[in-house]
């Protein structure tokens, strides 16, 4: 009777750590499939900013962001966002005088010109004339002061370090920079702009002419951008700040880091 209680016991106790062994290996078995899980969420782009893409872009020594998904583009209602696609073209809501961001100034609607607003003096960089700094993106994490404009050297750097390609993707043209893991890409349709004395688009799907934060030589008229083709990148050191060009809003990547608390 001693030898069968005594084999009792000791057969639960050998359950009881079949069991414990079990549950142990249950919660490593989770722990795994949730790491796997985070890590393929990562890899897919999805721990970003709102309204990132995925990869980052050298734009100077030290520094790096991440680049919007799309165009700035200025809705019907007031809000700003960005294209859901890189090839989207929004048209007029998509191409803006220098330093519109709406700071100072309600801006009106004109018939055949869509919402826009008239240009300012000074220079934008980091100020409220910033369309990222002053607005709220809706699709961008709709709080200001999360997305900013590239400075002329900053534009600089990118294109000069980036293998960039000209390339149609959806029917339409535009320049293809590749991210620093040579696999995420960043794409600038040619959205063409709209000169200051003009109402119509001109070089659509031809050149792609985007803004810079930077003042021109002229600080009360001019302020930088970059016209892309498929031949060259050129810089336009005195645009007239009355055309109407295209936006695409940045991220600092340590600013991203910050906030996250990675």
């Amino acid at each position: 009777m001693c030898i069968f209680f005594a084999f009792f016991r000791f057969f639960l106790a050998y359950i009881k750590k079949k069991l414990y062994l079990c549950r142990q290996m249950k919660k490593i078995i989770i722990t795994c499939i949730c790491v796997a899980a985070l890590s393929s969420a990562i890899a897919q782009g999805q721990d970003l900013p709102i309204g990132a893409l995925p990869g980052v872009f050298k734009i100077g020594e030290n520094k790096t962001v991440y680049f919007s998904q799309g165009n700035l583009i200025h809705n019907d209602d007031g809000s700003w966002s960005f294209a859901a696609n890189q090839y989207d073209v929004p048209g007029e809501q998509g191409l803006f005088a220098w330093g519109t961001s709406g700071y100072g100034n309600p801006g009106t609607l004109d018939a055949g010109k869509g919402f826009h607003f008239s240009a300012v003096g000074g220079t934008s960089l980091y100020t409220n004339f910033d369309w990222g700094v002053y607005n709220p993106i809706s699709n961008g994490g709709n709080t200001p002061g999360l997305w900013r404009t590239l400075t002329s050297e900053e534009w600089k750097y990118l294109l000069e370090n980036h293998t960039c390609k000209w390339e149609t993707i959806e029917e339409q043209q535009g320049l293809k920079v590749m991210a620093e893991d040579d696999q995420n890409y960043l794409f600038l349709p040619a959205a063409g702009q709209i000169e200051a004395s003009g109402t119509d688009i001109s070089d659509a799907n031809t050149a792609g002419y985007y803004w810079a934060s930077t003042s021109g030589g002229d600080h009360e008229k001019s302020a930088e951008a970059y016209k892309l083709t498929a031949e060259n990148q050129v810089l336009e050191g005195n645009a007239n700040r009355l055309h109407r060009m295209s936006v695409r809003l940045v991220y600092d990547t340590q600013a991203w880091l910050t906030v996250s608390d990675r």
